[in-house]
């Protein structure tokens, strides 16, 4: 048997860099979301009040996005019927309905548009619904 071996230290090699690779990761992330928020619709809620006296229409106004798919619905609060449009900034008839109740869907085109109702009674009109359109 011989005498033991005999080891040297060597200095490890120098820690790789990353930071190269990690910035480029963090620009194709960044790049994603802007993608995301310029391409993906994303519904945004909305609710509105319109309340009529006796023969004199209400009206509320709402703005959406040109592009923007709007859908929801309106509903008297006792169940009396009115009369319920929706007109676009141009004073266009984009829905009508002599109801109670009811439903509607558009693409907005030429913001704002105005919820309007009418009726022999005083009524309060609830509409609600949705609006997707791109965050940017």
């Amino acid at each position: 048997m011989g005498p033991p071996p005999i080891f040297v230290a060597t200095a490890a090699p120098p820690p790789q860099s990353h930071t190269g690779r990690n910035i480029a990761i963090i620009i194709i992330v960044l790049l994603v979301i802007v993608v995301v928020l310029f391409a993906v619709p994303i519904p945004h809620s909305f609710s509105t009040t319109v309340t009529t006296e006796a023969l004199i229409p209400g009206t509320s106004t709402v703005s959406f996005p040109a592009g923007a798919a709007v859908s929801g619905s309106f509903s008297t609060g006792d169940g009396g019927s009115v009369t319920f449009v929706i007109d676009d900034a141009s004073g266009n008839l984009v829905y009508s309905a002599d109801s109670s109740s009811g439903s509607f869907a558009f693409s907005a085109s030429d913001p704002p548009y105005t919820f309007g109702a009418e009726a022999l009674l005083s009524e309060t009109v609830s509409v609600t619904g949705t609006a997707s359109f791109p965050i940017l």
